[in-house]
């Protein structure tokens, strides 16, 4: 966003939605502000029921706000990321409206996950095509994109990552607010949208994890259902550990840094796959989310 935003040729109209403005899901919208950018809409649509008819009020809210958003704004092209299920709701305005879209991260799959069919989905309602990998390309040719429209582009968070300045170990201590020991262990465990009990797999885990007699860094989960069971169990895990914390959000120079840092990250997180084989991190993927 700010190559988009530097560019002299390019103007940026960022619309934040959803669990960006929840303070229960760490109101990541002050991020996004602190880095720089100017918002042109903020969306409060993410329904405060942790089930599946929140989700779909979720994206129902979201395409009656967006549509009021994008016929004022009219871009040329709305640009979106990855494979959330509230992208549903401006690919499908921007549809109706006959605003191009252009996907980033199509290709990839996670079976585990209803973000694989919302990912396919947006790939076939999308014009322009951004994959990962040489593969995630091959696999958007294969659904019948027109090959002049798919570049293989890499993952632009790793651009970031490369970027940036990650903080010290000292730096990181203090944005987290404690001291971490060697060695520790990072849990990024989300719910299993594709299993009829969505927070199955995180009871035999946090059992595991009892094992572990070292440190823990719990990140919070994603906004899907069972994320408020996710994060019941795991604060009562917390509260019987002195050595274990949880930590609603963390900005991504110190979410890399505390990668950097760490033993082993478990859990199931496209950040397992991703992010820590950029940085050499060992990894426990746990269940059926990443499968594929």
């Amino acid at each position: 966003m700010k190559d988009i935003d530097a560019h002299p040729d390019l103007t940026l109209d960022l619309v934040v939605m959803g669990a960006h403005l929840s303070e229960a899901f760490g109101e990541t919208v002050n991020q996004i502000e602190l880095d720089g950018f100017k918002i042109s809409a903020k969306l409060d649509c993410l329904d405060p029921e942790d089930s599946d008819l929140g989700m779909s009020r979720t994206i129902g809210v979201a395409i009656e706000q967006l549509t009021n958003v994008l016929s004022e704004l009219r871009p040329d092209i709305l640009l979106l990321i990855a494979d959330r299920y509230e992208m549903l709701a401006p690919a499908s305005v921007a549809l109706a409206l006959r605003i191009p879209i252009a996907h980033i991260e199509g290709g990839d799959i996670s079976e585990g996950a209803i973000d694989d069919a919302v990912r396919n989905a947006l790939t076939k309602m999308s014009h322009l095509h951004f994959t990962p990998t040489e593969l995630a390309k091959r696999r958007v040719l294969a659904m019948g994109e027109e090959s002049w429209r798919v570049v293989r582009s890499g993952a632009p968070s790793l651009d970031h990552l490369v970027r940036g300045l990650l903080p010290s170990r000292k730096e990181l201590e203090k944005n987290l607010g404690q001291q971490l020991e060697n060695p520790y262990c990072i849990v990024a465990y989300h719910p299993v949208t594709l299993h009829s009990d969505t927070t199955a797999e995180v009871f035999a885990l946090l059992e595991a994890l009892r094992s572990w007699k070292n440190q823990i860094v719990f990140c919070f989960p994603n906004a899907d259902v069972g994320s408020s069971v996710l994060v019941e169990h795991t604060r009562d895990f917390c509260k019987e550990r002195d050595d274990c914390r949880l930590y609603t959000n963390l900005d991504h120079l110190t979410y890399w840094s505390l990668l950097s840092h760490a033993t082993l990250i478990v859990g199931n997180s496209s950040s397992g796959i991703m992010e820590a084989a950029s940085v050499l991190l060992p990894v426990v993927d746990i269940g059926e989310r990443q499968r594929g």
